[in-house]
């Protein structure tokens, strides 16, 4: 991966503050955006939280958008959302989650890396120690008093961004 792409997804749980799942890969698809939301749900049941009449919002992305995806979202019991094509107004909280873990985590002289990330395994330790760092830190704040429902339940929000690892250098396509 010294000369290549990694991928991660993250699904945020708007209500708590957490990232409740995650996943790095080195290729963009459905399974893998798959994989996050299940990791979500298998958290939130073992927290003893589960996703009850939650939202999932995501971008308008292919691996998002996608049948399969959809299947799975209403498998879990989550009613899918999707934000019109270029409009970023609407996906603003996973937008800034990625900025944070790109600037805490991903760019050189991050506190969590200890060198260049060469490997989808330096990329999932970095993810994981500040995935950990970042709920850790939301679960000490204040909690909110509202949802963004106006109360009447939970909005979950994923996204995927593809960041380039070249010798240090991140870059977001």
């Amino acid at each position: 991966m010294t000369r290549g792409f990694g991928y991660t997804a993250f699904v945020v749980d708007a209500y708590a503050g957490v990232i409740p799942g995650w996943e790095c890969s080195l290729v963009k698809y459905t399974g893998f955006v798959e994989r996050t939301l299940r990791h979500a749900v298998a958290f939130r049941i073992r927290e003893g939280h589960p996703f009850d009449d939650a939202i999932h919002h995501s971008d308008a992305g292919s691996q998002y958008t996608a049948i399969h995806y959809g299947e799975t979202l209403m498998i879990e019991g989550l009613t899918p959302s999707v934000g019109t094509v270029g409009d970023a107004l609407d996906n603003a909280l996973c937008e800034t989650t990625i900025g944070l873990y790109k600037t805490e985590c991903i760019r050189e002289g991050s506190p969590f890396r200890t060198g260049p990330i060469g490997t989808l395994s330096d990329l999932e330790d970095i993810t994981s120690a500040w995935v950990a760092w970042y709920n850790r830190a939301q679960a000490d704040a204040p909690a909110r008093e509202t949802t963004a429902r106006g109360g009447r339940g939970r909005v979950l929000r994923s996204t995927a961004r593809r960041k380039a690892h070249r010798s240090h250098v991140t870059r977001c396509a």
